[in-house]
């Protein structure tokens, strides 16, 4: 018993619907597997803040709107200059001078 051609119209546009949802879902699934991280450990490497203590080698900065616990390895940072995270270990976060202004 052959279709009726209306029905016939009907699945290939249900076809292309379902074709261009699956095309959509994956561009967003590769787009967001390269973004990079929003939270978490990696998020913070990078970020710049402010020393509210001397950094020498432990103080406290002020990074991302929050207060943390910072060791450098480096010169040591005073009160108030620039800093830049480049690790974070547990709840300290390892940092350098900025060399940027933020």
């Amino acid at each position: 018993m052959p279709l009726n051609p209306d029905f016939r119209y009907n699945l290939v546009i249900i076809g292309i619907i379902v074709g261009v949802i699956i095309v959509a879902a994956f561009v967003l699934i590769v787009r967001q597997r390269s973004m990079k991280p929003v939270a978490g450990k990696e998020e913070m490497v990078g970020l710049t803040g402010e020393a509210r203590t001397d950094v020498d080698p432990k103080g406290e900065v002020f990074v991302h709107g929050e207060l943390w616990r910072a060791v450098t390895k480096g010169d040591m940072i005073k009160r108030g200059e620039k800093i830049e995270v480049i690790a974070v270990k547990g709840l300290t976060l390892e940092v350098k001078k900025s060399i940027e202004e933020v």
